[in-house]
């Protein structure tokens, strides 16, 4: 079986490569093959030490996310050879009622919510997204572990070429922030909704940035598409996405330079609005649903005796609990864990990866220039999308390893801000370092450039 499960796994390997190569979508302008295949080799890597973690390393490989939407979409899928009409109903999701399949749902640990909310299980389409994925992978693993790394890497890939048109004077350093950092690269290579997120979120930036620049019906299409589909994976990223969008859309399409205002107004209507709504349902009040999450993810955090859990602010339903709690939810995400608080290796190199990550941030905010930004929209969207993922995860996570996950999707887009407004210091700009720089930049270069 383990040989089986290594030819199909190289398999696969050679055809994703190959497809890598060969299609023009994924070349890089100025660059040659060999950058992406490098990129590519990057993200096999993490894939492998993902499987290597939390299938073979304790405590990790017992209770992981990952493997347990695994075994579910595995009893998804027994369910096409029982009743195949119960099967694609389950998969399409078009049923009213769900007690008519309890026979099967029951079955399954993620299927269900541990507690009520208006908001779509988000859980359910990384279940069903795997038990179609079962019929081409022989039902391996490993096998969906690449497959959810090629999806991650394509939308990857869509960040990158949609921030490149904004800036391109910095096409290193973009490259760099999107394929490279360690935490993006590793949680959007499981199966879990990262890899997911992330392809849906490069489709939609990229859209959105075509919309912006010619209405189109295909572009509009899939726009719409990704927005259908975010919903049910994690609608939380729509939310923070819906209003920046429309202030971008705006800026952009108008090409208005007074962009600040214009964010400000869109995002001040918006909260206005949410206020409006909590009054009218309290269900749809954001506090309201974000102080359940905190709860139930504090529960949830004890019943497994977590070892990596950490105190966080307690809400209590209020609006300004939110707003007075968002700082420390920010330093929370970019901090957690503390190089104190890791207690093992994969936790010590979480804890060096937010010690690098803080050094970094004032090492460019010291330098930063509000006035260097080549596209202020595109940076306003970018440093809001990614604060406000920081905020959301910071007040409602307690676990380090979860935070830490749900926190390196917005990695990249706030350093492409910070890299935005850099201010080269002048230091490095003396002949001795520009000299040194080039050499290691041509080094690292030559082969793709």
């Amino acid at each position: 079986m383990i040989i089986k499960e290594a030819i199909i796994f190289i398999l696969f390997l050679v055809a994703f490569t190959f497809v890598l190569i060969k299609m023009p979508f994924f070349a890089i302008k100025g660059a040659k093959k060999t950058l992406i295949l490098s990129l590519w080799s990057y993200k096999i890597v993490a894939g492998i030490v993902f499987f290597l973690i939390f299938s073979q390393y304790t405590p990790y490989s017992s209770g992981c996310d990952s493997d347990i939407y695994f075994q579910d979409s595995q009893k998804l899928t027994s369910v096409a050879a029982e009743s195949p009409t119960d099967y694609l109903t389950l998969v399409s999701g078009c049923f009213g009622d769900e007690s008519k399949f309890e026979k099967y749902t029951t079955q399954m640990e993620y299927w269900n919510r541990s507690f009520p909310t208006v908001v779509p299980n988000d859980n359910r389409i990384v279940i069903r997204l795997n038990s179609l994925l079962n019929f081409i992978s022989f039902r391996f693993y490993s096998v969906h572990l690449l497959m959810m790394a090629f999806l991650s890497f394509i939308g990857l890939l869509l960040i990158y070429k949609t921030i490149l048109l904004q800036f391109p004077k910095l096409k290193k350093s973009i490259a760099l922030i999107v394929f490279i950092i360690p935490s993006t690269v590793f949680w959007s290579a499981g199966i879990l909704k990262e890899p997911i997120i992330i392809f849906l979120l490069g489709v939609y930036i990229y859209n959105l940035s075509k919309l912006c620049n010619k209405l189109n019906f295909k572009s509009l299409l899939i726009f719409s598409l990704t927005i259908f589909l975010m919903i049910y994976t994690k609608p939380y990223i729509l939310f923070i996405l819906f209003p920046i969008s429309i202030a971008y859309f705006i800026a952009e399409f108008s090409r208005s330079k007074k962009i600040l205002i214009i964010y400000f107004a869109i995002l001040s209507l918006f909260g206005a609005s949410l206020y409006l709504a909590s009054t009218i349902n309290p269900d749809y009040s954001v506090a309201r649903l974000l102080t359940n999450k905190q709860h139930d993810f504090i529960a949830m955090d004890k019943a497994s005796n977590a070892g990596s859990s950490f105190d966080i602010p307690i809400l209590d339903n209020s609006h300004l609990s939110l707003v007075k709690n968002s700082p420390t939810a920010i330093l929370n995400s970019i901090s957690r864990p503390w190089i104190w608080e890791s207690k093992s290796w994969p936790q010590h190199a979480a804890a060096l990866e937010n010690l690098t990550i803080i050094l970094l941030i004032l090492f460019l905010l010291v330098r930063f220039r509000a006035r260097r930004i080549e596209n202020l929209n595109t940076a306003m969207f970018a440093l809001l999308f990614g604060l406000s993922l920081f905020i959301l995860s910071g007040l409602s996570t307690p676990n380090m390893g979860a935070l830490m996950r749900y926190k390196s999707v917005g990695l990249p887009f706030m350093f492409i801000f910070l890299i935005a407004g850099f201010k080269p210091y002048a230091f490095f700009k003396r002949p001795f370092f520009e000299k040194s720089s080039k050499k290691v930049s041509a080094i690292f270069w030559k082969s793709s450039l």
